[in-house]
C-alpha cells in the first residue's frame, strides 16, 4: 500500500503511511497481544495417561511378559505397538474427514478432549503417538523419558500459567510467563527423574547427576539444554502434525543428543539406537 489517506467509520482521515509504519513496528511480544487457546483440564488429564509410555519403556515391562530375540525387547515391542496405534489413528482421521457420520460420532465421543480447530484438522493424539514412537525407538532411555516428561508435565503448566498469569504475550498468543513456567516445571520434572536414576534406578547411567568424581556436569547441561529448548520449540510450534506434541519431544531430544554428543565427542550413530536392532530380532 502506498501513501495517502482513508476514511474510517466516523469520517476521520488516517494516513496510510502512518498505518503501515505502525503495522510494521508491531513488537514480537507485548501486553496488547491477545491470549492463545484456553486451558483444557480434560485434555491435560488425558495427556497425563501418556506417562505410561515412558514408564513401560524405562522399566523394561515387556521383558517380563515376552521372550523374544530382540536386543531390547521392551523397546522393540513398544515401537511396534505405537506403530500400530499410529496406523489406527490415521485410519480414524481419514474416515472422519471423508464421512460426516463418522466425524459426528468422533466429536460426540472425544469432543471434550479436542481443541476447536481440531474439529477440522488432525487432532493432537496423532503427532503425540508419532513423536513417542520415534523417541522410544531411537533415543537413549533417559533422554526419551525426559523429552516425553517435558511435554506431559511442562506443557500443562505452561498452559495454566499462561492463561492465569500471562501478561506479556507473543504474536501467537503465548506468553513469556507461560513459557518460563513450562521451562521451570520441565527442568524440575527432569531433575526429579534423574535424581531417581542417580539414587536408585541406574547409578551407572551416563546421565546420573553425580558420581564418585563429583557432580556430573554433562548430565546437568543436557537437562538444562533439553528443558529450555523444549519450550522454545513449543513457542514456534504450529498446528496439525507440527503442534507441540511433536515439536517438544522430538526437538528437545534432538537438542539433548546434540549436547551430549558435543560434550562427550560421541557421534550420533554411537548415541542413537540402531534401526536394525529396533526392527529385527537377532
Amino acid at each position: 500500500m502506498g501513501s495517502g489517506t482513508i476514511l474510517d467509520g466516523t469520517g476521520k482521515k488516517h494516513s496510510l503511511t502512518v498505518m503501515n509504519q505502525q503495522k510494521e513496528k508491531t513488537p514480537l511480544f507485548s501486553k496488547s497481544h491477545q491470549p492463545g487457546e484456553s486451558f483444557n483440564k480434560h485434555r491435560k488429564i488425558y495427556h497425563l495417561f501418556g506417562l505410561l509410555i515412558p514408564l513401560i519403556f524405562y522399566f523394561n515391562t515387556f521383558d517380563y511378559l515376552f521372550t523374544t530375540s530382540f536386543k531390547e525387547t521392551t523397546r522393540s515391542i513398544s515401537f511396534y505397538i505405537l506403530l500400530g496405534l499410529n496406523i489406527f489413528l490415521w485410519i480414524v482421521e481419514i474416515l472422519r474427514f471423508n464421512f460426516e457420520w463418522w466425524q459426528d460420532l468422533f466429536i460426540k465421543t472425544a469432543g471434550k478432549l479436542l481443541k476447536e480447530k481440531e474439529y477440522t484438522k488432525i487432532h493432537s493424539s496423532v503427532p503425540f503417538l508419532l513423536s513417542n514412537m520415534l523417541v522410544v525407538g531411537f533415543m537413549p532411555k533417559e533422554l526419551a523419558v525426559l523429552s516425553i516428561a517435558f511435554l506431559l508435565i511442562g506443557d500443562p503448566v505452561a498452559a495454566y500459567v499462561g492463561e492465569h498469569y500471562g501478561s506479556i504475550r507473543f504474536k501467537n498468543g503465548k506468553s513469556i510467563q507461560g513459557m518460563l513456567g513450562g521451562m521451570t516445571s520441565a527442568f524440575l520434572a527432569g531433575l526429579f527423574f534423574l535424581l531417581l536414576v542417580t539414587l536408585w534406578l541406574d547409578p551407572k547411567s551416563p546421565f546420573v547427576l553425580w558420581n564418585e568424581n563429583g557432580l556430573n556436569g554433562i548430565a546437568w547441561m543436557v537437562l538444562v539444554a533439553g528443558s529450555i529448548s523444549a519450550f522454545l520449540f513449543e513457542l514456534i510450534s504450529g498446528h496439525g502434525l507440527l503442534d507441540d506434541n511433536m515439536t517438544i519431544p522430538l526437538g528437545s531430544s534432538f537438542v539433548m543428543v546434540w549436547t551430549y554428543s558435543v560434550l562427550t565427542g560421541l557421534s550420533f550413530s554411537e548415541i542413537l539406537y540402531s534401526w536394525r536392532d529396533l526392527l529385527f530380532p537377532h
